[in-house]
């Protein structure tokens, strides 16, 4: 079982909001240990630019460190993150 909660925040850039700064961080906690997971904390930070194309779509682009522990011990990622982020 893992629990997790993501806080998120969008600054608008330009004055019709459709280029942004966003940032977040998503922390997740294995309460339990089944096969090949680890109990503790993982945690997703992510800061970098959106841009709306539509009314229900934009793209995302930026920094994302991966916090993660594993069989191995304690890991860090650095990733350039482009999404699409499709909405209803």
């Amino acid at each position: 079982m893992r629990v997790s909660q993501q806080m998120r925040v969008r600054w608008p850039l330009s004055a019709n909001g459709r280029l942004a700064v966003v940032a977040s961080n998503h922390v997740f906690l294995q309460v339990n240990t089944p096969a090949g997971a680890t109990r503790g904390l993982d945690n997703w930070a992510f800061a970098g630019v959106d841009r709306t194309l539509a009314r229900r779509a934009r793209v995302e682009a930026g920094y994302l460190n991966l916090y993660t522990r594993g069989s191995n011990g304690r890991a860090s990622s650095h990733i350039m993150s482009i999404a699409l982020v499709v909405s209803r």
